[in-house]
C-alpha cells in the first residue's frame, strides 16, 4: 500500500490528509517568432488557425487560459497532447505550435527561444499536493517526510474551493529537522480562497 504521495491534481479526494505544496500559473508558451506574427493583444481569427500543445495531465489548463482571456469559444486549428513538458518546450521553440504549461516551467528552461505569449499568467486548476491517509501521520516514515517537505499545518480542514469533496489544510513553511538532507524550496504561500 501506498503510505504517502505528492500529487498533481485539481484537489485531492475526500478522506484523506492533504497539504497543497504550491500555486501554479498557467502560461501560453510561444517562440518569439510566432508571438510576433499573433501581436500583443489576443485576435481569435489568429489563435484559431494555430495548433496548441497540451499535457495529457492538465488538459484544464487550456480552458483556464482561454477563459481568462474571454475566448471560451476559441477551437484551434489542432490540440495536440503531449506527455512531456520537455518535448512541449522544444515543440514550441521550433514553432510547432502553442504550450499551455504552467509558469515554472518556462523559468527553468531559460530558453531565449519561448517567451508568455501576451504576458498572460492565469491561476491554474492543479496544484502540487501532500497526500496521506489521516492516520498516516502517526508512522514515523510518513511524518519524517512530511515535515522534510519543509510544511506544518496551521489550522482545522476546510473545503477547497476547487474541490468541495476535498479537505485540505494551510500551510507554512518550516525549517528542516536535519540539515543533512535540505528540504525541497517549495513556494509554500496560505491560499486565501481556504477561508
Amino acid at each position: 500500500t501506498l503510505d504517502a504521495a505528492i500529487i498533481l491534481s485539481r484537489g485531492p479526494s475526500q478522506g484523506v490528509h492533504a497539504v497543497r505544496l504550491d500555486f501554479n500559473m498557467v502560461h501560453a508558451i510561444a517562440s518569439k517568432e510566432v508571438a510576433e506574427k499573433l501581436g500583443d493583444s489576443p485576435d481569435v481569427d489568429l489563435l484559431s488557425r494555430q495548433t496548441f500543445l497540451i499535457h495529457n495531465e492538465l488538459p484544464e489548463s487550456f480552458r483556464a487560459w482561454k477563459d481568462e482571456l474571454a475566448l471560451p469559444d476559441l477551437e484551434p486549428a489542432a490540440i495536440d497532447h503531449y506527455d512531456s513538458g520537455q518535448l512541449m518546450l522544444e515543440a514550441a521553440a521550433q514553432g510547432l505550435g502553442i504550450a499551455i504549461m504552467h509558469d515554472d516551467h518556462l523559468k527553468r528552461a531559460g530558453d531565449r527561444r519561448l517567451t508568455n505569449l501576451y504576458g498572460v499568467s492565469v491561476e491554474s486548476p492543479y496544484s502540487y499536493w501532500f497526500i496521506c491517509k489521516p492516520t498516516a501521520l502517526e508512522e514515523r516514515p510518513v511524518r519524517l517526510f512530511h515535515d522534510w517537505l519543509g510544511v506544518v499545518d496551521t489550522g482545522p480542514l476546510r473545503p477547497h474551493a476547487g474541490n468541495r469533496a476535498a479537505a485540505c489544510r494551510d500551510f507554512r513553511p518550516v525549517a528542516p529537522r536535519s540539515a543533512a538532507v535540505p528540504a525541497p524550496q517549495w513556494p509554500c504561500v496560505r491560499d486565501a480562497s481556504l477561508g
